[in-house]
């Protein structure tokens, strides 16, 4: 059953005008990790998200397991559940619940989140495109390289860099594992042993997949054989990438999702044991949803005299150039330009999207709650601009390519920032 009673609630507490903002304390993708404690048995308090499940959640499974797919959010579920089996039936036989994204709504600030429990001002991972201030410059994070034209991933794992500049944090992998209970993560061979993946998945039994066909048949064989109480985490990033390439709800995007939740009712839901079904919660959620956009509408930074001069400069003495994505656009201004610089931008940008102060929304909550890494508000610049809906706004870093990506998400409109949890006893799930 779909909670939709739930988006009301969130609107209130939460809408404001064109934007959604994160519900960190109540109804979110970063509270995730405290039910899956909850329910092997770490005590913790699953809080509303819990509540709101507890019908259909046992209270101590043996197994539980969390099916991430990468960009799939609400708006998508909605849109695309009537026409898969699988998806129906844990529409109609589970629950699914409304659940705000965190604030950048981009992967590298959720999956960081939704391995630790951590909201993005505490775990200090906010975007893709991030500068460090330690490595003084702006680092594709979890690739985890410069953004060299070529450059190869972990290239600054090789230059000596510690991915600990990226996570530094207990994962909820590690908790897990000094409470007794295995943990196993599935992620895709390409990077399921990358630097990044090294330390968000700390604690954990790493499995690597190449297809949806194979990570089912793996993830049946190693529910049938691992100790209990047992953790799963899957991570699913296909409809995420079509999506960027030939945008949200396009042909190809069809077609992926068709073969993935073809696969999911074949190779698990319709395959598993049911001696192991009976003792296993399935949960199924999204770090965010997408935006269509047209990348030859993007407007520039650099196309608006008085930008590029105004932009900060470290102590080596580099340009502080932005980052982030054309849907979160973060700028560190010279102090002094500060106040000329967000008038500026304004004006030009009015229309298109809001510019406001990085750190009074830091202030206000919009990045999270709970003690602040101590780099957070380094990584965040002073200015902060959120296009509207199907806008971007972005700069052209030296030596760079303009985007051509045709879906994009980070930022605050409701397509972005609602996304949901569906829970269900796998055996209800079964053919």
């Amino acid at each position: 059953m779909l909670l939709e009673d739930r988006l009301a609630e969130i609107e209130g507490r939460c809408g404001r005008g064109a934007f959604l903002r994160p519900d960190y304390g109540r109804l979110n993708f970063a509270r995730i990790p405290t039910l899956v404690e909850n329910l092997l048995g770490l005590g913790t308090d699953a809080g509303d998200i819990g509540a709101a499940l507890r019908p259909v959640l046992p209270k101590r499974p043996a197994r539980v397991v969390t099916l991430m797919i990468d960009g799939f959010g609400w708006h998508q579920w909605q849109a695309h559940a009537e026409r898969h089996e699988a998806l129906r039936r844990i529409r109609d036989r589970g629950l699914v619940l409304p659940l705000t994204a965190v604030f950048p709504s981009t992967t590298a600030a959720s999956v960081t989140a939704i391995n630790s429990g951590l909201t993005p001002q505490e775990h200090g991972l906010m975007e893709w495109y991030l500068y460090l201030e330690e490595l003084d410059e702006v680092i594709v994070t979890l690739p985890f390289k410069s953004m060299r034209p070529g450059a190869p991933s972990d290239e600054l794992a090789r230059r000596g860099h510690s991915a600990r500049l990226l996570f530094d944090g207990r994962s909820l992998h590690r908790r897990l594992r000094e409470a007794g209970v295995h943990s196993r993560v599935y992620l895709r061979n390409n990077y399921a042993r990358s630097a990044y993946s090294t330390v968000s998945q700390d604690g954990a039994e790493v499995t690597g997949y190449e297809s949806a066909a194979e990570l089912f048949v793996l993830l049946r064989g190693h529910l049938r054989s691992d100790p209990e109480p047992c953790y799963h985490y899957i991570y699913w990033d296909a409809i995420d990438h079509v999506s960027h390439h030939y945008r949200p709800h396009s042909e190809v995007y069809l077609a992926e999702l068709n073969s993935f939740a073809h696969l999911l009712r074949t190779e698990l839901l319709d395959a598993v044991e049911a001696v192991t079904a009976r003792e296993t919660t399935l949960l199924v959620t999204a770090d965010h949803g997408h935006v269509a956009v047209d990348p030859a509408r993007t407007h520039y930074l650099n196309d608006i005299p008085g930008v590029g001069e105004a932009l900060a400069v470290s102590p080596g003495g580099r340009v502080i150039h932005p980052w982030g994505s054309p849907r979160d656009c973060f700028l560190q201004v010279r102090k002094e330009r500060l106040d000329e610089i967000h008038g500026l931008l304004r004006t030009r940008l009015a229309g298109r999207a809001e510019v406001v102060r990085a750190q009074e929304e830091a202030d206000a909550g919009l990045f999270g709650i709970g003690p602040e890494h101590p780099r957070f508000r380094a990584r965040i610049g002073n200015l902060l601009i959120l296009p509207h809906e199907d806008e971007t706004v972005w700069y052209q870093h030296p030596g760079q390519e303009r985007p051509t990506l045709h879906g994009l998400h980070g930022g605050l409109s409701r397509e972005e920032m609602t996304t949901l949890l569906a829970a269900s006893p796998l055996a209800e799930l079964r053919g």
